[in-house]
């Protein structure tokens, strides 16, 4: 089994700022929620963090070999021990982009956004209420005011390579909307032709209606980004079968910016929740992260300003 490495991209609202965001997250580094325990801190240019997942069996199956032959028994976990899956990832205050690791059925990468996510509403909530009880100004977030508007809510897109995102378009049940670059020039109205000699580059947004058309909007949007000859990057946010929303960056970049064998990098592992914050700020993994961060074609991705 692989653990991957890809990067994403968490856009703050302007209420706020990404180190506000990460310092509260800091303080609740090592709370329960539900079957989730996260830990974030800041480490060099970089915020760290890990979120871990327990798993509520308590016994396994083991298949031995012996020779052509094999048998399967069951083992039971001992007393006050569970299976845990590991994410660790790293994010940059300043552009708004990051690393997050992974594996096979653990916590994925929407997951992931979506689990910070709703911590992020509770702590505009937080800053919301400060500032209606006419307290102090709120600690961690400037301008508390502005935390009711709309659009005042953690988007976040996972950035994937073009030509993986077919089959993330088949695992939707719709797209919401399209937004898309393409290498070639050319604006759809007559009118704004002439732009184009001028333009560095046309940007398209395309919406789509929420109960119609599904498959034929999926259909039409796949075959867009198939046409890689063309086709420059682009942005879709869909939904799920779940009804949760996602969101991919396209780039022309690998999905899994680095993989690497899952026995290698379970076996560096070590967190203790009576300094949960440091063990993970001394994390091996956190420490191949940072590295990998550190290479020149990751750099330049990670340095990239997420945009809206």
């Amino acid at each position: 089994m692989k653990v991957k490495v890809t990067g994403f991209e968490w856009f703050i609202p302007k209420f706020t700022t990404s180190a506000a965001f990460c310092e509260y997250l800091t303080a609740l580094s090592g709370k329960l929620y539900e079957e989730h325990v996260f830990a974030v801190a800041r480490k060099d240019d970089y915020w760290v963090g890990v979120i871990l997942t327990d798993k509520l069996a308590k016994a396994y199956c083991q298949k031995q070999k012996n020779g052509d032959k094999f048998t399967v028994t069951a083992r039971q976990l001992d007393e006050g021990t569970n299976i845990v899956d590991f994410n660790f990832f790293i994010f940059r205050e300043d552009t708004g982009r990051g690393l997050y690791q992974y594996y096979h059925n653990s916590c994925r990468p929407n997951s992931f956004h979506h689990f910070f996510a709703q911590r992020f509403e509770v702590f505009k909530a937080e800053q919301s209420r400060q500032a209606q009880s006419g307290s102090a100004i709120a600690e961690y977030a400037p301008n508390t005011g502005l935390a009711t508007k709309k659009n005042a809510s953690l988007r976040y897109t996972t950035i994937v390579k073009l030509e993986s995102i077919g089959n993330l378009i088949d695992q939707m049940s719709r797209i919401k909307s399209f937004d898309f670059e393409c290498t070639t020039l050319h604006a759809v109205e007559e009118d704004f032709r002439p732009v184009a000699d001028y333009a560095k580059r046309v940007s398209h947004h395309v919406s789509f209606h929420k109960n119609k058309f599904a498959d034929e909007v999926k259909g039409v949007v796949r075959t867009i980004v198939s046409k890689t000859n063309y086709f420059k990057k682009g942005k879709i946010i869909g939904v799920d079968p779940s009804g949760r929303e996602v969101a991919y960056s396209l780039m022309e970049n690998p999905e899994s910016i680095s993989e690497a064998d899952y026995d290698n990098w379970i076996m560096t592992v070590n967190l203790d929740s009576t300094h949960l914050v440091e063990s993970v700020q001394n994390s091996k993994i956190i420490a191949n992260l940072l590295a990998l961060a550190d290479e020149p074609r990751v750099k330049a991705l990670l340095r990239i300003h997420a945009r809206t």
